[in-house]
Parts: C-alpha cells; structure tokens; sequence
C-alpha cells in the first residue's frame, strides 16, 4: 500500500529542459497546483468573464512561471511580461510547448465558454507532437 511519504516524493516539483534555436537550452518547472490555477484564474475578470486578451498571452504567462535558473529559481518577474510578449514565436513556441507538457496543462480548461477557447490548439499540439 501507499504511503504518505511516497506519495508526496512523487508529487516533488519536476524540472526538464528544451532546447530552443536561438538561444540553448532552457530549463523548466512544473507548476505546483497553486500556480496552476493561478495561470488558469487569471483568464477571467472579478466578475467571472473570460478575458481573451490574458488567454491570447498564455504563451508568455506560461513562460513566466515555468523558466528556472540552475538554481531552480524563476529567471522572470511580472515584470517581465511585456518583454517576453514581445519576442519571437521561434522562441516562445518550444518552450510553451514543453512547459505545458511538463505541467499537464489543457488548454481547453478554464478559458471560458468562448468559440475560440473551444478550438484546439493545432500548430502546439503539432509541435508538441514532434519532441
């Protein structure tokens, strides 16, 4: 039978890497259930209506939250955001791709009952596909 302990190892926080073109190798998190419903939470205003301009930056948001350094600390704040709305989808795309994976995140959950949020994500899941 299951014991506490064990069940509580294997739910530690996982790390892994991707490799992006441009810049290396990139390590990653996996969210805690905390952040997770943070980075869902956050597609919706107080008073409860999907927000698709915060869903159309779930890419960045995601990277915010799951990029580490070796140290296994974020490497981005809020702050941040704005920049890394910015860059390249050659960039962000992979590592998206991989955190999503990573955190067992469904982009169909928790984005509202919105035609948008109902269509599957075909150029992540093709790339996800692929690695």
């Amino acid at each position: 039978m299951l014991t506490k302990e064990q069940f509580f190892a294997a739910g530690a926080r996982r790390y892994d890497t991707v490799t992006v073109p441009t810049l290396g190798e990139v390590r990653i998190q996996s969210l805690t259930e905390p952040e997770k419903t943070a980075y869902y939470s956050d597609r919706h205003g107080a008073d409860g209506k999907f927000l698709p301009e915060v869903f159309n930056e779930r890419s960045p948001r995601l990277i915010l939250l799951s990029v580490v350094g070796d140290d296994g600390q974020r490497i981005f704040s809020p702050d941040d955001l704005p920049a890394l709305i910015a860059l390249d989808a050659s960039v962000t795309e992979p590592i998206f791709v991989k955190a999503r994976r990573l955190s067992r995140i469904d982009e169909a959950a928790g984005e509202g009952d919105t035609e948008t949020a109902k269509k599957p994500d075909s150029a992540s899941d093709t790339a996800s596909s692929g690695s």
